[in-house]
């Protein structure tokens, strides 16, 4: 069979097969997702992925159906004129499109394709109600240094501050104390189907939104935040969930958790520092991102000299299925998953097709 290691949907989970077995068995796909069976697999969920991802007490953590709608639902939920974006590729750039679909005023700063945001690049407009911040972004392989996000985030500050870790997470390290959503999706690093996007909110982001919606502002329907928060509050969903992803979800971040969190991380460095070497003594790769304060470790984007197509053909050859390059990149670009669902063998096998291509080509 062959290994993805493309950037989402990737690689699955390697004990996923079992626990879709055991959810079978369970009758889990069959369950009343108002009965008491679903809100034990909601706070099981919830449980664990707080400890994995740190998440301080008094957030709240509900669940929509993609990290797509999770940035519609935290514009729609407290942006009431002004939202102020960070964007350094195609993702970001989505979250800046939508919140003008919803008819909101947007500032935007934009760092080059392939580069992330130097300190005093942050400077935000004083009516911003929303920053939006994506910690690493997908379709460029570029990461929010650790320093830099934690100086932009930290208290305090006038407006909100939201971040996108959909292919960072659970492994990035986040300054909660400054951050009022964080969000992802479930089919990148923690190896799932598609389906599931998870939304963490602070108590002041949850009081913005009550406000608003008490002042008669246009903040969604089923799935907005009040809504949503007070569904979790009981482990409940305001309308019918993704359970089989939630209860998945939950024996992925336990499982992760009983393997260690600061193993976890310890395997994604060490084998981004792998990757990067070998893409730096290229004679026909290099690392499309130059500077390695901003070079993510689990998206690792590798541009090709003379196009991918060769590369992309030979690794398939191989049965290691890549990324290629997120327009306007798609043929110059591979872009590698560095996610923990990722075998040693697997990742070995990366290695020396990638060297064989560099000796051969």
């Amino acid at each position: 069979m062959a290994v993805y290691l493309t950037p989402g949907p990737s690689e699955p989970y390697p004990r996923l097969r079992e626990f879709l077995d055991d959810a079978w068995s369970e009758q889990i796909v069959s369950l009343s997702h108002r009965g008491q069976a679903f809100k034990d697999i909601y706070r099981r969920a919830d449980v664990a992925v707080r400890e994995l991802m740190g998440v301080p007490d008094g957030y709240t953590l509900m669940f929509v159906g993609s990290a797509t709608e999770a940035m519609e639902r935290v514009v729609q939920g407290v942006v009431d004129r002004r939202s102020h974006h960070l964007v350094s590729g195609a993702f970001a750039e989505k979250w800046l499109q939508i919140a003008g679909q919803l008819g909101k005023t947007t500032t935007v700063r934009r760092a080059e394709a392939g580069q992330g945001f130097a300190q005093g690049d942050y400077e935000v407009p004083d009516d911003t109600e929303l920053l939006c911040l994506t910690h690493n972004e997908t379709s460029t392989g570029t990461v929010f240094a650790a320093a830099d996000l934690a100086r932009l985030v930290r208290p305090p500050h006038r407006w909100l501050v939201a971040l996108d870790v959909v292919s960072s997470a659970p492994l990035a390290e986040l300054p909660w104390e400054g951050l009022d959503f964080v969000f992802f999706s479930v089919q990148k690093a923690f190896g799932l189907p598609a389906g599931l996007g998870v939304v963490v909110a602070s108590p002041r982001a949850l009081e913005r939104a009550a406000a608003l919606r008490r002042d008669g502002a246009a903040v969604g329907s089923f799935h907005n935040l009040v809504e949503l928060a007070e569904g979790a509050a009981k482990f409940q969903t305001p309308a019918t969930p993704n359970v089989l992803g939630i209860y998945l979800l939950g024996r992925v971040a336990a499982d992760m958790l009983a393997g260690g969190v600061p193993q976890l991380r310890a395997t994604n460095q060490s084998r981004a520092k792998r990757l990067y070497e070998v893409l730096e003594g290229s004679d026909h790769l290099e690392p499309f991102v130059a500077d390695s304060l901003w070079r993510s470790t689990t998206v690792v984007v590798a541009d090709v000299r003379g196009g991918n197509a060769a590369l992309h053909a030979r690794l398939a050859g191989d049965g290691l299925m890549l990324g290629k390059g997120y327009k306007p990149f798609k043929e110059q670009h591979l872009r590698i998953a560095n996610f923990p669902s990722l075998g040693s063998r697997d990742f070995d096998a990366l290695m020396r097709s990638l060297q064989e291509f560099d000796g051969r080509r």
